[in-house]
């Protein structure tokens, strides 16, 4: 009976949506649909007739999760340059609204939880193009990153192990093969140093992928020679300017020895994990 319930609330919403966007005639259909599940609902959670509160009240929680990670999909499906995460204050004061309207005004989510919910399912979804995001598309990528971190932040740093752990198996599938050129490694542990402190204040996530790029890189015969020509490719005038902005790959073992210890599993065999050669 709750998936039924979950299914019916998922279509009312869908309805409820559509309302304005529809003509006068279509309009008014949808409307007295509405209202008919109205009173269902209120049959249902009336305590003289069904009295089946607990199953409503767990049916409607499961179709607003289900509402709110079809937003988040839908808004991460286009293209990098274009996702934006900020402004779902409207969307959720839908939900609200519709909520009120089928007769659940004590089920009515507040516009806390609601953000909350979207801002972790931003989270799950884009996690997927995370190797994207750090690796290739970094720095155009520089919005989402910023998005990502608000929402980790907004909810006390959900979503970043998920995020670690999922980047971690694509570097190692993507990055870290033979027939991927050494300097290309180099870029991409440049870029992943840059985006990932941006993303991660706390350098969890940056420690654990740099110590994995520097151990596979170490092991290459060709590292030395390439990381020269990485250095000296650029011309002279323009090498200071590059480093500032990418603030370089190559930093000092100091500066994250001990940072965050507390929140990194095993962190004794990650300090110091920027260093190509220890």
């Amino acid at each position: 009976m709750k998936m039924l319930m979950s299914n019916a609330f998922k279509v009312s919403f869908l309805l409820y949506e559509t309302l304005e966007e529809k003509d006068n005639e279509i309009s008014t259909c949808y409307e007295s649909m509405l209202v008919m599940f109205r009173e269902t609902v209120m049959h249902l959670i009336d305590s003289n007739s069904f009295d089946v509160m607990s199953v409503v009240f767990q049916a409607h929680n499961q179709a607003v999760w289900h509402i709110i990670a079809n937003v988040a999909k839908r808004k991460c499906a286009i293209s990098t340059e274009m996702i934006s995460l900020s402004d779902n204050t409207k969307r959720c004061q839908r939900i609200t609204d519709w909520t009120v309207m089928i007769g659940l005004s004590r089920l009515k989510p507040t516009k806390k939880t609601l953000q909350q919910a979207m801002e972790k399912c931003f989270i799950t979804t884009l996690a997927e193009k995370i190797y994207d995001f750090v690796i290739v598309e970094y720095p155009q990528s520089s919005g989402v990153i910023d998005d990502l971190r608000c929402c980790m932040q907004n909810n006390g740093g959900f979503g970043r192990m998920l995020l670690m752990d999922t980047l971690t198996k694509d570097v190692e599938q993507r990055l870290l093969q033979v027939g991927v050129g050494t300097t290309e490694i180099l870029e991409g542990y440049a870029s992943a140093v840059e985006c990932l402190r941006r993303l991660d204040p706390t350098c969890v996530i940056m420690q654990q992928i740099c110590s994995i790029i520097r151990q596979y890189i170490k092991q290459r015969p060709d590292t030395v020679r390439c990381i020269i020509t990485y250095i000296t490719g650029e011309k002279r005038e323009e090498l200071s300017e590059q480093l500032a902005m990418r603030r370089t790959a190559f930093l000092d073992e100091e500066e994250l020895v001990g940072v965050n210890d507390e929140l990194v599993p095993g962190s004794d065999d990650t300090a110091g994990v920027v260093f190509f050669f220890a």
